[in-house]
């Protein structure tokens, strides 16, 4: 049984005896209130006790939908999908705090009607999805219990070695809390699954049912989310690193998605390589097109830091959040040039690989929008349709999903959006909803 969309993974394991080379014994405790507490135990003779206390933490996720789809293997090889029918399926996830967030792989709930999530003592609870980003396959969701749950606590995967033991607790093919270990066998592995990719690998052994599970450290910490497999290889897996996910985590639970920066073009490796960027094409109503870049721009230092591959800066884009301003330096022609760019959000990856994104609005209304045409039975008509209202957006009680904007302040609504008002000056806007024409007044 399956889940999932275009991606689908599982499990980290490995069957390997560990050596009397570890340290003799392991005491952790948390200063936190208070993730699972490990307790005393030789790791050269049993990781009994350090399953005993985490698998608690670990819990099946059970899916269905509506949608009948079949999942598609990666070009690359690598399996982000069952490949079985969508109806139903499983996967795996984290408690990561005593009020009910939990982690999980975002393929795992993508296109889900109902979620459900069963603990260890098969006590069960629906779920809510509060967030994902489906940039790194990451999703968060709550549920809600009357009593305060175990979690885990979040460790450090930028301090984590090659060689490092490792392990995974999950659901492989519905075998519930099944244990493997193994170690880390590389990190920042690249396997073209998306714009950050960063994947620490691992040789354990990977199943269906994995997928969303925690890779713990041999001290109980969670290092990263179980994510991603080679089909035609063995003992080569893929995790998503946690310190990915702990930078997101506030933007998740208040915002439903991250906010990463985004420029909004099109690069291409340069011809002189090592030595910046080229920009193959620059989207309409975005950050770059207002910072005045152009097409077949070299981008050579962003940020003050020198640009060395296309995959180099979209990820450092991505470690800043929109609306900041920083200093990007480009060549054009034999001339060098110094120019300031306001970063704006990314859009979704569903929203980047549809096109939509270059109708999006200005970061500061709060709003995202997509430019349509042809509604009300007038092939002609335009407008913007708000497809995302943000929590702090002035217009949260104005607007609705599926809001079309017609105009603003009286000028007609084309793909630059509402990015040319200021969230400080009254806006009026004309909209379409339906069926209707209504005006709608908000003064900050």
């Amino acid at each position: 049984m399956s889940t999932f969309s275009p991606r689908s993974l599982f499990v980290l394991a490995l069957g390997i005896g560990l050596g009397t080379t570890l340290p003799a014994l392991f005491h952790i405790e948390s200063a936190q209130a208070k993730p699972q507490k490990i307790p005393t135990f030789n790791p050269s003779q049993s990781l009994a006790p350090l399953v005993e206390a985490l698998s608690d933490t670990v819990v099946n996720i059970t899916v269905s939908s509506d949608l009948t789809t079949m999942t598609p293997s990666s070009p690359f090889g690598w399996n982000f999908g069952l490949e079985q029918p969508m109806p139903s399926g499983q996967g795996s996830g984290f408690i990561i705090s005593d009020d009910g967030y939990i982690l999980t792989n975002y393929h795992v709930v993508e296109n889900a009607d109902t979620l459900t999530v069963r603990l260890s003592d098969e006590t069960e609870y629906p779920a809510t999805l509060v967030g994902f980003d489906d940039s790194i396959d990451v999703a968060l969701l709550k549920v809600t219990a009357e009593d305060e749950l175990p979690y885990v606590k979040l460790g450090n995967s930028d301090a984590v070695r090659v060689g490092d033991y490792a392990i995974a607790i999950g659901n492989p093919f519905g075998l519930s809390h099944t244990v493997t270990m193994g170690i880390i066998s590389a990190k920042e592995r690249v396997i073209g699954s998306g714009p950050y990719d960063d994947y620490l690998q691992t040789d354990a052994s990977i199943n269906p049912g994995n997928s969303g599970g925690p890779l713990f450290s041999i001290t109980g910490e969670v290092i990263g989310i179980n994510t991603a497999i080679n089909p035609r290889a063995q003992g080569i897996g893929f995790s998503v690193p946690i310190n990915k996910v702990t930078t997101i985590l506030e933007d998740l639970k208040e915002k439903g998605h991250p906010s990463r920066g985004w420029l909004g073009l099109s690069l291409e490796p340069s011809d002189d390589q090592g030595k910046g960027v080229r920009v193959r094409e620059v989207y309409t109503n975005t950050p770059a097109e207002t910072a005045g870049i152009q097409a077949d721009d070299l981008i050579t230092y962003f940020d003050n830091i020198a640009i060395e591959s296309v995959d180099t800066l979209i990820r450092m884009v991505g470690e800043h959040k929109a609306g900041e301003t920083l200093p990007i330096q480009i060549q054009r022609g034999k001339r060098n040039r110094e120019l300031s760019v306001t970063l704006g959000e990314r859009p979704s990856q569903q929203d980047l690989a549809t096109g939509t994104f270059e109708s999006s609005s200005d970061y500061q209304w709060g709003v995202q929008t997509a430019l349509t045409q042809g509604f009300a039975k007038d092939p002609g008509q335009q407008g913007l349709v708000v497809i995302q209202i943000e929590k702090n957006s002035p217009l949260r009680n104005d607007l609705q999903l599926g809001d079309i904007i017609l105009s603003a302040n009286n000028n007609p609504i084309d793909s630059q959006g509402l990015g040319a008002y200021s969230p400080k000056k009254t806006l009026r806007l004309r909209i379409w909803r339906q069926g209707r024409v209504l005006t709608i007044e908000v003064t900050p």
